[in-house]
């Protein structure tokens, strides 16, 4: 499953990092979502972009709201006997990576994950990007640095839900946005959890050069046909990478005997 926007047979979804076309020759079938509108915009009473943000904010009503669609979107696509209920994966840049980790956490349906970008977390959100940007999180309702608010993050918090969370995540990211992954992607490491990191350099919020773009594309349509079909790449060069994979899923094959 694609996000956020699907402009027409979009060839990677928003950031066009997801190729749905290669996927669709590879046998997947691809949903490609487009997000409805804002929860809160249905308020006629809210009439500044401050007080929509804010009602949006408030009890991850929006994030809930994304959610809801989305299931019911790859719901109808099971009903329809397209896609198999075992095997789905959810991707997602930006808005659409906020709503992969709010899936993570809040339902079991997925069975495979990638993300552009991470992650809106405590820690994170209130220090990382600097005080600006947490100026104006406070202001939409986010608690301070300096609070343990856990039951305010507890439906939103990888890092806070990470002992839960067995979904592999792929994440690949610009080099000047990685550092809002680390408080998630350590949370889900230090549990023994199937996570992977790629960070490239010189990229930002949508990456740019066709080399990263090429070996992105390649990343994904290995990571999902790994986890979903249980297919590796005879590529030597990949024969590494494979491996680490590989050690994650019998790793957490183990811990699920266990439980």
């Amino acid at each position: 499953m694609t996000q956020y926007f699907s402009n027409g047979f979009l060839r990677g979804a928003t950031g066009d990092e997801y190729p749905i076309h290669a996927f669709a020759a590879r046998g997947f079938a691809v949903l490609s979502i487009e997000r409805p509108p804002f929860f809160a915009a249905a308020n006629p009473a809210l009439k500044t972009y401050e007080d929509l943000n804010a009602a949006n904010a408030r009890g991850w009503s929006e994030r809930r709201s994304l959610l809801s669609a989305v299931t019911k979107g790859v719901q109808r696509v099971i009903d329809l006997g397209i896609a198999d209920p075992a095997r789905i994966g959810i991707t997602g840049l930006s808005d659409g990576a906020s709503t992969v980790a709010f899936a993570l956490i809040n339902t079991d349906r997925f069975a495979a994950a990638a993300m552009s970008s991470c992650c809106i977390e405590p820690w994170t959100v209130m220090t990382v990007v600097g005080p600006a940007y947490a100026d104006r999180m406070r202001a939409l309702g986010y608690p301070p640095a300096t609070a343990s608010d856990r039951s305010f993050w507890a439906p939103a918090s990888i890092a806070q839900n990470a002992a839960a969370i067995d979904t592999p995540l792929l994440m690949q990211l610009a080099d000047d946005e990685y550092l809002t992954s680390l408080e998630a992607f350590t949370a889900l490491r230090e549990h023994g959890k199937p996570v992977d990191m790629y960070v490239f350099p010189g990229e930002h919020h949508i990456k740019w050069q066709p080399a990263h773009r090429l070996a992105i594309y390649a990343r994904n349509l290995d990571w999902f046909g790994f986890w979903l079909a249980g297919r590796i790449d005879p590529d030597p060069e990949k024969r590494e990478e494979f491996a680490r994979w590989q050690a994650m899923r019998d790793r957490r094959d183990r811990a699920r005997i266990k439980q």
